[in-house]
């Protein structure tokens, strides 16, 4: 069954709606108030609406349509998703251009998982795919700078001023 007020589908056997908290005693009643205040359609072959008002629109015949049924709603992200996404941007830029490796690492990793956690949020934009991407760039690059760092401190010192 789908909640009528948030639209999430409840199992039969739970009492609230995980969404809103809606009774399901409550959410069964709308539907069967619903259900009651539909008309059944007409019999097959008879003609619904004899009146003179039966063809309004184009001499188009009445049209008995479904009930509405409630849809669920499109997916939204949770609160907050966007704010992490735009740290996740605002750290990976630290990773890329900070000259420390120790904090570009920090950074880096810390602006990956805002970021993973900004998807699992249900926020899928191209300004978080961005932000996981220079994150993966700044924490890749300053993982090699620091392990040709360790390996070979003298080729370093040659690119820095």
């Amino acid at each position: 069954m789908y909640c009528s007020k948030c639209g999430l589908a409840i199992p039969d056997d739970t009492k609230f709606c995980s969404g809103c908290g809606m009774s399901t005693q409550d959410i069964v009643a709308q539907q069967q108030q619903a259900q009651q205040q539909i008309a059944p359609p007409p019999p097959l072959g008879s003609t619904p609406y004899q009146s003179s008002n039966s063809y309004p629109y184009n001499n188009q015949p009445y049209m008995h349509t479904q009930p509405y049924m409630h849809t669920q709603p499109q997916n939204e992200p949770a609160p907050g998703a966007q704010g992490k996404a735009i740290a996740a941007f605002v750290l990976a830029l630290v990773a890329l251009t900070v000259p420390i490796p120790v904090i570009d690492i920090i950074a880096g990793i810390v602006a990956i998982v805002l970021s993973v956690i900004a998807k699992r949020d249900g926020l899928d934009t191209k300004f978080r795919t961005a932000s996981f991407v220079l994150a993966i760039i700044g924490t890749v690059v300053a993982v090699g700078f620091t392990l040709t760092y360790f390996t070979d401190p003298q080729s370093v010192s040659t690119w820095l001023p």
